[in-house]
């Protein structure tokens, strides 16, 4: 498989897959076509020929190197694009470094007892960790038959590998923080449950502000779209009097909950504010823009490869934990709350 190979099944020119595969940003070409590329690669276990690069950067042949990319929630791009993208950013960094990614799981293969053995099987140079995973004993066991982990993902693990973060907790406060500074003082949230950080951020910025979290204005939902339209449903079917924002716990539901909120004749902003996390491609395309924090996918997923790689060929021990800045977007949904006159 070559880069005119790939450019044929495509439908692009060989330049054009060149951009998209060396294209740190991740921005280079239509979302659909940067998709159409990466789809291909992954199918053919795509590695650039870089080895005589390597050799004379003295890094050795690193399309020797195969990972396993394991994933906490789905790679479907309609049932969570966030981590899609996140994936897929890993991904790019890998090809870049001449690493391949032939095994993806999700969490479901967890529950087969045969899991690890079967990883073992494959004789991996290193696994990704895509996502917080709650089996704390599933990572305990990971770590002590693999040397070389990483973790990417919003929330820190309680667990010594080698981690790429951006706090989900730290940028669900901005989202907050930015809806109190716009004269929001009835504010919602949706989105997973008591165990989820945002939500943890949810409920303290309400407290430290002394303002209320009444359980009428929680619905909880998981990530995957559809349970956030149900969950914003009952949101409503639950207030009567209707909060003046509401702070969702991802991208991919907060576009559930303005669908629904449109189905029920209401408007964003004008009737309801609406703030979210992750800022996926999705969120800017939308009418109206999504007001969102930032979180660095692409950048996450390139320091993950290159901290791998530096535990490979440098034989470091020592676990680092990095951590990459969030960035508050200020769009279209959410509107300042006029006070009472």
């Amino acid at each position: 498989m070559t880069i005119k190979d790939i450019a044929r099944l495509a439908g692009v020119s060989p330049s054009t897959v060149s951009r998209i595969l060396n294209d740190p940003t991740n921005s280079f070409a239509r979302p659909d076509t940067r998709n159409r590329v990466w789809q291909i690669v992954e199918q053919y276990n795509y590695v650039p020929n870089s080895d005589a690069k390597n050799l004379k950067m003295g890094r050795g042949l690193l399309s020797e190197f195969s990972l396993a990319c394991l994933i906490s929630h789905t790679r479907n791009e309609d049932e969570n694009p966030f981590f899609s993208q996140l994936t897929r950013s890993i991904e790019q960094a890998a090809v870049q470094n001449g690493f391949s990614i032939p095994y993806y799981f999700s969490n479901l293969s967890l529950a087969s007892p045969d899991f690890v053995a079967h990883l073992q099987s494959l004789k991996l140079n290193g696994i990704v960790f895509v996502g917080r995973f709650q089996n704390q004993r599933f990572t305990e066991l990971m770590k002590k038959q693999f040397r070389n982990l990483i973790y990417v993902g919003l929330t820190p693990m309680d667990i010594a590998v080698d981690q790429v973060i951006c706090d989900g907790y730290a940028a669900a406060t901005a989202a907050i923080e930015h809806l109190i500074r716009c004269g929001h003082r009835s504010i919602a949230y949706i989105g997973a449950s008591r165990y989820e950080r945002r939500y943890q951020a949810y409920k303290q910025v309400l407290h430290d502000h002394g303002l209320p979290a009444a359980p009428s204005l929680v619905s909880f939902c998981e990530y995957d779209g559809l349970s956030g339209y149900q969950a914003a449903q009952d949101l409503l079917s639950r207030n009567p009097s209707l909060p003046t924002a509401i702070f969702c716990a991802n991208d991919n539901t907060a576009i559930m909950v303005i669908r629904c909120l449109e189905n029920n004749g209401l408007r964003v902003p004008g009737d309801i504010s609406i703030i979210s996390v992750d800022d996926i491609d999705a969120a800017k395309m939308l009418s109206p823009a999504l007001t969102t924090v930032h979180v660095p996918k692409e950048e996450m997923g390139q320091v993950a490869i290159e901290t791998l790689e530096s535990r490979l060929h440098h034989r470091r021990t020592i676990p680092l934990k990095i951590e990459l800045p969030y960035k508050l977007i200020i769009r279209d949904t959410v509107a300042a709350v006029q006070p009472p006159r």
